[in-house]
């Protein structure tokens, strides 16, 4: 495979153009510079493996490796897909196994009740590359 990745010389950011649509800057009235670079997938692509998430008491740890350094984002949704909480958002976190805890509570602070809920890690690279994962757990009250 190849990595298509925008840089915008004058701002240094860089953009994979795989999954964005579009990339927005302020103009200033300079010239702007703009680069695309394709290039072999030597780092291979952003991946979520072996996410798993086990009720301990009322809390929840949810694990998940991986294959490289990304922003995540965790949520629980009920089993009819509606938002309970968000666990972590924009969270940076390293390549390698991770881990995050959920208080088994809902965005207002209460406890939930028994039920199986859907978690759901999206991670995604500097460079825009996004992978999502699923798991569940069933909570016992």
């Amino acid at each position: 495979g190849t990595q298509p990745i925008l840089t915008d010389l004058a701002g240094g950011k860089q953009v994979y153009m795989r999954t964005n649509r579009a990339y927005v800057f302020t103009a200033d009235g300079s010239d702007r510079k703009l680069r695309i670079t394709i290039s072999p997938d030597d780092v291979g692509q952003l991946a979520i493996a072996s996410a798993s998430a086990s009720a301990v008491g009322s809390n929840v740890a949810v694990t998940y490796t991986l294959s490289r350094n990304a922003d995540v984002t965790v949520e629980v949704r009920n089993i009819g897909g509606r938002l309970i909480r968000r666990v972590a958002q924009g969270l940076t976190q390293t390549a390698g196994l991770q881990s995050v805890t959920w208080n088994g509570r809902n965005k207002s602070g209460v406890l939930v009740p028994g039920g199986r809920y859907i978690i759901s890690i999206t991670a995604r690279t500097e460079q825009g590359q996004q992978s999502c994962a699923l798991t569940q757990v069933s909570m016992r009250r």
